[in-house]
Protein backbone atom coordinates (compact mmCIF):
# COMPACT_ATOMS: atom_id res chain seq x y z
CA UNK A 1 0.00 0.00 0.00
CA UNK A 2 1.76 3.54 -0.66
CA UNK A 3 0.93 6.26 1.82
CA UNK A 4 -2.64 6.75 1.96
CA UNK A 5 -3.87 10.06 3.15
CA UNK A 6 -6.84 10.71 4.88
CA UNK A 7 -6.92 14.41 6.14
CA UNK A 8 -4.25 16.81 5.97
CA UNK A 9 -1.50 15.83 8.26
CA UNK A 10 -3.18 12.14 8.76
CA UNK A 11 -1.88 9.38 6.94
CA UNK A 12 -0.91 5.62 7.08
CA UNK A 13 1.19 3.30 5.29
CA UNK A 14 1.51 -0.54 5.36
CA UNK A 15 3.64 -2.99 3.84
CA UNK A 16 4.26 -6.90 3.86
CA UNK A 17 8.09 -7.46 2.42
CA UNK A 18 9.28 -10.68 2.44
CA UNK A 19 13.48 -10.07 1.84
CA UNK A 20 14.51 -13.50 -0.16
CA UNK A 21 17.85 -12.17 -0.87
CA UNK A 22 20.81 -13.51 1.80
CA UNK A 23 22.18 -10.14 2.89
CA UNK A 24 19.56 -7.97 4.77
CA UNK A 25 18.41 -4.94 2.30
CA UNK A 26 18.73 -1.52 3.77
CA UNK A 27 16.45 1.66 2.99
CA UNK A 28 17.59 4.99 3.47
CA UNK A 29 16.01 8.34 3.12
CA UNK A 30 14.82 11.58 5.12
CA UNK A 31 12.17 10.98 7.43
CA UNK A 32 9.56 13.99 7.92
CA UNK A 33 8.85 15.69 11.25
CA UNK A 34 5.78 13.82 12.65
CA UNK A 35 4.28 11.64 14.99
CA UNK A 36 4.30 7.84 14.54
CA UNK A 37 2.42 5.31 15.44
CA UNK A 38 4.03 1.81 14.66
CA UNK A 39 2.81 -1.58 14.69
CA UNK A 40 4.57 -3.93 13.58
CA UNK A 41 2.96 -7.29 13.13
CA UNK A 42 5.75 -9.54 11.98
CA UNK A 43 9.46 -9.21 11.80
CA UNK A 44 11.37 -6.49 12.75
CA UNK A 45 10.86 -2.74 12.44
CA UNK A 46 15.20 -1.65 12.97
CA UNK A 47 15.44 1.98 11.83
CA UNK A 48 19.25 3.87 12.63
CA UNK A 49 19.01 7.55 12.46
CA UNK A 50 21.95 9.71 12.61
CA UNK A 51 20.88 10.44 15.86
CA UNK A 52 19.19 7.64 17.63
CA UNK A 53 17.71 4.44 16.79
CA UNK A 54 14.22 2.88 16.77
CA UNK A 55 14.27 -1.41 17.03
CA UNK A 56 10.73 -3.38 17.71
CA UNK A 57 10.87 -6.97 17.47
CA UNK A 58 7.60 -8.46 16.73
CA UNK A 59 8.80 -12.23 16.20
CA UNK A 60 6.81 -13.77 18.70
CA UNK A 61 3.89 -11.57 19.02
CA UNK A 62 2.63 -7.88 16.96
CA UNK A 63 4.40 -4.79 18.94
CA UNK A 64 3.23 -1.41 19.15
CA UNK A 65 4.80 2.38 19.78
CA UNK A 66 4.70 5.35 19.21
CA UNK A 67 8.22 7.14 17.55
CA UNK A 68 8.48 10.97 17.76
CA UNK A 69 10.18 13.06 14.78
CA UNK A 70 10.29 16.39 15.87
CA UNK A 71 12.81 17.67 12.79
CA UNK A 72 13.65 16.02 9.55
CA UNK A 73 16.00 13.48 10.42
CA UNK A 74 17.89 10.74 7.88
CA UNK A 75 17.43 6.98 8.29
CA UNK A 76 18.35 3.97 7.39
CA UNK A 77 15.71 1.17 7.45
CA UNK A 78 16.85 -2.49 7.83
CA UNK A 79 15.13 -5.62 6.47
CA UNK A 80 16.66 -8.86 7.59
CA UNK A 81 17.30 -11.52 4.89
CA UNK A 82 15.43 -14.34 4.40
CA UNK A 83 12.40 -12.77 6.68
CA UNK A 84 8.85 -10.97 6.36
CA UNK A 85 8.45 -7.77 7.73
CA UNK A 86 4.57 -6.42 7.86
CA UNK A 87 3.78 -3.46 9.39
CA UNK A 88 1.40 -0.72 9.54
CA UNK A 89 2.42 3.06 10.41
CA UNK A 90 0.25 6.09 10.98
CA UNK A 91 1.58 9.30 10.82
CA UNK A 92 0.03 11.88 12.66
CA UNK A 93 1.22 15.77 12.05
CA UNK A 94 1.57 18.33 14.94
CA UNK A 95 -1.18 20.26 13.17
CA UNK A 96 -3.64 17.47 12.83
CA UNK A 97 -3.03 17.05 16.35
CA UNK A 98 -4.15 20.27 17.51
CA UNK A 99 -7.00 20.11 15.12
CA UNK A 100 -8.34 16.74 15.68
CA UNK A 101 -11.33 15.98 18.77
CA UNK A 102 -8.67 14.88 20.59
CA UNK A 103 -7.90 18.60 21.92
CA UNK A 104 -10.92 18.91 23.52
CA UNK A 105 -9.45 16.04 25.85
CA UNK A 106 -8.27 17.69 29.39
CA UNK A 107 -5.76 14.83 28.71
CA UNK A 108 -4.57 16.50 25.46
CA UNK A 109 -1.44 18.41 27.07
CA UNK A 110 0.16 14.68 27.65
CA UNK A 111 -0.65 14.17 24.43
CA UNK A 112 0.75 16.39 22.47
CA UNK A 113 4.41 15.81 24.55
CA UNK A 114 4.83 12.43 22.86
CA UNK A 115 5.90 14.57 20.11
CA UNK A 116 8.21 17.28 21.93
CA UNK A 117 10.73 14.63 22.17
CA UNK A 118 12.94 14.12 19.07
CA UNK A 119 13.53 9.99 18.29
CA UNK A 120 11.75 9.58 21.84
CA UNK A 121 9.82 6.06 21.24
CA UNK A 122 7.11 4.80 23.99
CA UNK A 123 5.95 1.29 23.44
CA UNK A 124 2.18 0.25 23.67
CA UNK A 125 0.72 -3.07 23.82
CA UNK A 126 -1.14 -4.11 21.02
CA UNK A 127 -4.15 -5.78 22.38
CA UNK A 128 -6.78 -7.74 20.53
CA UNK A 129 -8.91 -4.69 19.84
CA UNK A 130 -5.89 -3.28 18.27
CA UNK A 131 -4.95 -5.79 15.77
CA UNK A 132 -8.83 -6.06 15.09
CA UNK A 133 -8.67 -2.83 13.86
CA UNK A 134 -5.93 -3.22 11.90
CA UNK A 135 -6.97 -6.06 10.37
CA UNK A 136 -9.91 -3.60 9.49
CA UNK A 137 -7.77 -1.28 8.08
CA UNK A 138 -6.00 -4.30 5.59
CA UNK A 139 -9.21 -5.33 4.51
CA UNK A 140 -10.42 -2.03 2.95
CA UNK A 141 -10.02 -0.60 -0.65
CA UNK A 142 -8.38 2.73 -0.16
CA UNK A 143 -9.44 3.39 -3.72
CA UNK A 144 -13.08 3.33 -3.20
CA UNK A 145 -14.72 6.26 -1.30
CA UNK A 146 -16.97 4.67 0.92
CA UNK A 147 -14.35 2.41 2.49
CA UNK A 148 -11.85 5.51 2.34
CA UNK A 149 -14.66 6.88 4.84
CA UNK A 150 -15.22 3.42 6.82
CA UNK A 151 -11.23 3.75 7.15
CA UNK A 152 -10.83 6.82 8.08
CA UNK A 153 -13.33 5.74 11.14
CA UNK A 154 -11.58 2.89 12.16
CA UNK A 155 -8.21 4.84 11.94
CA UNK A 156 -9.50 7.20 14.66
CA UNK A 157 -11.09 4.54 16.64
CA UNK A 158 -7.11 2.83 16.41
CA UNK A 159 -5.77 6.68 17.52
CA UNK A 160 -8.18 6.00 20.15
CA UNK A 161 -6.88 2.77 21.69
CA UNK A 162 -3.67 3.96 21.50
CA UNK A 163 -4.09 7.47 23.03
CA UNK A 164 -5.80 5.84 26.05
CA UNK A 165 -2.92 3.37 26.55
CA UNK A 166 -0.76 6.69 27.21
CA UNK A 167 -3.41 8.44 29.51
CA UNK A 168 -3.53 4.79 31.06
CA UNK A 169 -0.39 4.60 31.59
CA UNK A 170 0.76 8.49 32.64
CA UNK A 171 -2.12 8.07 35.73
CA UNK A 172 -0.90 4.62 36.62
CA UNK A 173 2.69 6.63 36.81
CA UNK A 174 1.44 9.43 38.44
CA UNK A 175 -0.28 7.52 41.23
CA UNK A 176 3.07 5.31 42.05
CA UNK A 177 4.88 8.67 42.44
CA UNK A 178 2.45 9.80 44.62
CA UNK A 179 2.50 6.45 46.84
CA UNK A 180 5.83 6.87 47.21
CA UNK A 181 5.65 10.27 48.38
CA UNK A 182 2.94 9.61 50.79
CA UNK A 183 5.11 6.89 52.04
CA UNK A 184 7.82 9.46 52.97
CA UNK A 185 4.86 12.05 54.63
CA UNK A 186 4.32 8.98 56.95
CA UNK A 187 8.05 8.51 57.62
CA UNK A 188 8.29 11.86 58.54
CA UNK A 189 10.49 12.66 56.33
CA UNK A 190 9.02 16.16 55.16
CA UNK A 191 7.85 17.19 58.59
CA UNK A 192 9.49 20.60 58.80
CA UNK A 193 9.66 20.92 54.55
CA UNK A 194 7.84 23.69 53.00
CA UNK A 195 5.31 22.59 50.49
CA UNK A 196 7.84 23.97 47.66
CA UNK A 197 10.48 21.86 49.23
CA UNK A 198 8.64 18.47 48.93
CA UNK A 199 7.87 19.09 45.03
CA UNK A 200 11.58 19.82 44.27
CA UNK A 201 12.44 16.49 46.05
CA UNK A 202 9.36 14.46 43.71
CA UNK A 203 10.97 16.61 40.47
CA UNK A 204 7.92 18.35 39.95
CA UNK A 205 5.91 21.09 40.95
CA UNK A 206 3.88 22.32 43.88
CA UNK A 207 0.59 23.15 41.84
CA UNK A 208 1.11 18.93 40.05
CA UNK A 209 2.20 17.39 43.41
CA UNK A 210 -0.96 19.11 45.43
CA UNK A 211 -3.11 18.20 42.46
CA UNK A 212 -2.08 14.85 41.70
CA UNK A 213 -2.09 14.19 45.86
CA UNK A 214 -5.88 15.58 46.78
CA UNK A 215 -6.83 13.53 43.38
CA UNK A 216 -5.93 10.17 45.01
CA UNK A 217 -6.34 10.41 48.07
CA UNK A 218 -9.22 13.45 48.79
CA UNK A 219 -7.10 15.36 51.17
CA UNK A 220 -4.77 18.67 50.66
CA UNK A 221 -0.91 17.06 51.80
CA UNK A 222 -0.91 19.89 54.64
CA UNK A 223 -3.94 18.32 55.91
CA UNK A 224 -2.66 14.60 55.88
CA UNK A 225 0.66 15.95 57.48
CA UNK A 226 -1.39 17.72 60.57
CA UNK A 227 -3.30 14.39 60.58
CA UNK A 228 -0.59 12.21 60.56
CA UNK A 229 1.25 14.52 63.25
CA UNK A 230 -1.22 14.10 65.72
CA UNK A 231 -1.59 10.28 65.40
CA UNK A 232 2.15 10.41 66.20
CA UNK A 233 0.99 12.88 69.39
CA UNK A 234 -1.66 10.07 69.92
CA UNK A 235 0.73 6.79 70.04
CA UNK A 236 3.09 8.97 72.39
CA UNK A 237 0.38 9.23 74.92
CA UNK A 238 -0.33 5.98 74.62
CA UNK A 239 3.02 5.36 75.29
CA UNK A 240 3.12 7.38 78.29
CA UNK A 241 4.53 10.67 77.28
CA UNK A 242 3.67 14.02 79.08
CA UNK A 243 0.94 16.37 76.81
CA UNK A 244 3.92 18.75 76.31
CA UNK A 245 5.61 15.96 74.83
CA UNK A 246 3.29 14.97 72.74
CA UNK A 247 2.82 18.29 71.58
CA UNK A 248 6.57 18.68 70.40
CA UNK A 249 6.22 15.29 69.01
CA UNK A 250 3.07 16.06 66.41
CA UNK A 251 5.02 19.77 65.75
CA UNK A 252 3.83 21.77 68.14
CA UNK A 253 4.66 24.89 70.54
CA UNK A 254 1.82 25.61 71.94
CA UNK A 255 0.02 22.74 74.35
CA UNK A 256 -2.98 24.77 74.20
CA UNK A 257 -3.42 24.14 70.50
CA UNK A 258 -2.27 20.48 70.09
CA UNK A 259 -5.01 19.95 72.68
CA UNK A 260 -7.80 21.83 70.46
CA UNK A 261 -6.21 20.15 67.35
CA UNK A 262 -5.90 16.98 69.32
CA UNK A 263 -10.12 17.00 70.33
CA UNK A 264 -11.57 17.98 66.94
CA UNK A 265 -9.71 14.76 65.23
CA UNK A 266 -10.10 12.19 67.74
CA UNK A 267 -13.08 13.65 69.92
CA UNK A 268 -11.00 13.25 72.86
CA UNK A 269 -8.55 15.85 74.72
CA UNK A 270 -5.03 14.16 75.20
CA UNK A 271 -5.63 14.55 79.07
CA UNK A 272 -8.89 12.47 79.16
CA UNK A 273 -6.71 9.95 76.85
CA UNK A 274 -4.36 9.57 79.30
CA UNK A 275 -6.50 9.05 81.85
CA UNK A 276 -8.03 6.27 80.24
CA UNK A 277 -4.72 4.67 79.58
CA UNK A 278 -4.20 5.32 83.46
CA UNK A 279 -7.51 3.01 84.10
CA UNK A 280 -6.66 0.22 81.95
CA UNK A 281 -3.30 -0.30 83.10
CA UNK A 282 -4.03 0.17 86.82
Amino acid sequence: METKEFRTGLSIKYEDIQVNKPAHKVSVGLFQPNLRLVITLKGISDIHFENGHFHQDASAQPKMAFLAINKQEKGWKHFASQKTQEELVVFISADWLKDSIFSESKDFALITTLHQQHLASQPLLATSRVLNLVNDLKQLDMDNSLHLLQAESTLLALLSEAFKQVVVGHSQHNADHIQCFKNRLDQGEFDNSSLSEMAKSCHTNVTSLQRQFQALYHISIGAYLRQKKLERGYDALLQGCSVTSAAEIAGYTNPDNFSAAFRRQFSISPRQLKQERSKLIS
